[in-house]
């Protein structure tokens, strides 16, 4: 169903060895609240949580506040939900 629904607009290898950015460095704004400079976006913003096996995909386009809100609410619910699945799997990392 989702793939008669769906296309694919991107692809992005998790582990790549080089960083890779989505968003523009220059034309800074928050793809969630809209925010623009001098909202702060300082923070390296994980595209996809790290504990999912993004090490090199990052946002440029997600302010220092959404980036906090979202690690703190979402992403640490989801990482402790699947938590005990991935030590079944035995799968490493954060």
């Amino acid at each position: 169903l989702i793939a008669m629904n769906y296309e694919v607009s991107a692809h992005y290898v998790l582990d790549e060895q080089r960083t890779q950015y989505i968003g523009s460095r220059t034309n800074r704004k928050c793809r969630y609240c809209g925010a623009v400079p001098p909202a702060k976006f300082r923070n390296d913003a994980h595209a996809i949580p790290e504990f999912i096996g993004n090490t090199s995909l990052i946002a440029n386009d997600e302010c220092d506040a959404c980036n906090t809100f979202f690690s703190e609410t979402a992403e640490d619910s989801l990482g402790k939900m699947i938590s005990p699945l991935r030590t079944l799997l035995a799968i490493p990392g954060k």
